[in-house]
């Protein structure tokens, strides 16, 4: 079996620890979602649908907020065969 790790990463924004009240959580959420609709669903898609093979088992485990994480299964499960295994964890470190 293949292991192949995604991430969607928008590494521009500094974690919440040394966020600046207008880089809160909600802030960061909100600027995800906005590229996400714009071109990150579509190239996510791209991604997984080049990398995947018919064994693999793809984890979604997005640290962000469960919306976020919902956005991200709903591409998996579009953009991969029905019979893929796709597993919607929650990260360790949420």
């Amino acid at each position: 079996m293949a292991l192949c790790l995604l991430a969607l990463a928008f590494t521009f924004v500094p974690s919440t620890d040394r966020c600046p009240s207008f880089l809160s959580p909600d802030w960061r959420a909100s600027r995800i979602k906005d590229c996400w609709e714009k071109f990150g669903r579509a190239s996510y898609a791209h991604r997984i649908e080049e990398l995947y093979e018919d064994s693999d088992t793809v984890i979604n485990s997005c640290t962000s907020d469960e919306c976020l994480r919902d956005l991200v299964q709903e591409a998996l499960e579009d953009a991969l065969p029905d019979d893929a295994t796709i597993l919607n964890l929650k990260h360790p470190c949420t």
